[in-house]
């Protein structure tokens, strides 16, 4: 029978997501919280140990091990108090259980923790180490939100290293558990990051289809943030078919519910795509407003990664309006910084701009410099669209300076990798 009882409490444990939704959750509590009531009224201890072993499963289904423990501590101390050692036996167990999960929770907490800092400080391989780490804990200890996570953030890595392939795998294993297990919160971070994933990976349709549920997901949620991503998303996948009306509407919808919450870095990173999308449009004065206006935010709030995208894209905006020595200006404060933050993809966006301004004034020399710059970290970080787009930009260069054979072989290897894509060429990096 003590076999059986202590199968039965590792169950109730291990079990964890059959009331991780908030629904259920908050039912088992309330009829926990219920029942103890009427054990006390009724002076039934026996009753109410029972209730607060109940209430501590609920808490540990939900990971939220403290309040776990602590009704597990109450339910052994009436269990001692009253001599029964049955019950007193099932709490000692059920303690144990939770507190071995807490330890291990709070391992894998920290490790998504640690996979989210590296990955903001583009330190990418010691992202997936930990993420892989957190997904090997989880698994082991059936804790599905918690492989949900780490799955998720591997796929953001992914996304940020140009590995879309492995970003879209590992999201949707991600979503799947979010659909099963009714993860909503990670439901709609699954659909937007394949959104994102697909988009850069030129399947821009299934990109659309994955933010317009996310969108929906997160409006009826009434999550704002996730609501602006999936906006700035849609924007960006419209702006790569060149719609730039829709992208605009996306991206001035974006700014202003960013506006009205507060959210400072994602009223950033719109005003950044609204900039962007007037810029490719040829409306240079109003991409001048709102890069201007981005920059000088992003530099109050110290976001330097989006300090360095306002630079880039008021380099391309001057270099568009033929404004050389203004452009050069910018795209060396951006390289300058992208260096200091170690971010290898931005650094090459401002070495290829700054080929491109080259390129423009005739200067093919100084162009194959910054271009081959550019090749050497997008080979060396096996980044492989940037370094199509290297080698793309070369092909340029060569061209300018009367060098026929070498832009020949670059377009040839820019080949190979792929098909080249309207929206990664030079014009457009």
């Amino acid at each position: 029978m003590e076999q059986s009882d202590s199968k039965h409490e590792k169950e109730q444990v291990d079990k964890g997501d059959d009331l991780r939704s908030d629904d259920q959750f908050e039912i088992a509590i309330k009829y926990s919280d219920n029942a103890i009531k009427i054990a006390k009224e009724r002076g039934d201890t026996s009753k109410e140990t029972y209730a607060l072993l109940d209430k501590g499963f609920a808490y540990a289904t939900n990971n939220q091990f403290e309040a776990a423990i602590e009704n597990f501590q109450k339910a052994l101390k009436l269990a001692k108090d009253n001599e029964y050692k049955q019950l007193e036996t099932k709490a000692l167990k059920a303690l144990k259980i939770a507190r071995k999960h807490e330890n291990k929770y709070q391992e894998t907490e920290a490790l998504l923790g640690l996979g989210d800092a590296y990955r903001g400080t583009f330190k990418f391989q010691k992202a997936i180490k930990d993420f892989n780490k957190a997904l090997e804990i989880a698994q082991k200890h059936g804790n599905k939100y918690q492989e949900t996570e780490a799955l998720l953030g591997l796929g953001d890595v992914y996304r940020g290293t140009n590995q879309f392939q492995k970003a879209i795998q590992d999201t949707k294993k991600g979503l799947e558990i979010a659909n099963e297990n009714e993860y909503r919160q990670l439901k709609t971070r699954a659909l937007l990051g394949l959104g994102d994933a697909n988009r850069s990976n030129n399947q821009v349709r299934t990109a659309v289809e994955k933010l317009e549920e996310g969108l929906e997901v997160a409006m009826k949620d009434n999550d704002k943030q996730q609501e602006i991503r999936a906006l700035v998303g849609l924007a960006r996948g419209h702006r790569v078919k060149n719609e730039f009306e829709k992208a605009i509407g996306y991206f001035d919808n974006a700014v202003e519910i960013a506006k009205k919450y507060g959210d400072k870095y994602q009223k950033t990173e719109a005003l950044l795509g609204l900039g962007d999308a007037y810029r490719a449009n040829s409306d240079f004065e109003t991409a001048v407003k709102y890069l201007g206006e981005a920059l000088e935010l992003a530099k109050t709030h110290e976001y330097k990664q989006l300090e360095t995208m306002a630079l880039i894209g008021l380099g391309r905006v001057y270099r568009g309006k033929c404004e050389f020595p203004i452009a050069i200006k910018y795209l060396e404060e951006a390289l300058e910084i992208s260096k200091e933050q170690e971010d290898k993809q931005q650094e090459i966006s401002a070495l290829l701009v700054l080929a491109q301004v080259n390129i423009s004034k005739k200067m093919g020399g100084n162009a194959i410099k910054y271009c081959k710059k550019s090749l050497k970290i997008a080979k060396r970080r096996k980044y492989t669209q940037r370094k199509q787009e290297a080698l793309l930009c070369l092909r340029d260069a060569y061209t300018l300076n009367k060098q026929p054979q070498k832009a020949l072989r670059c377009s040839q290897e820019a080949l190979r990798i792929g098909e080249v894509r309207e929206d990664r060429s030079p014009e457009n990096i």
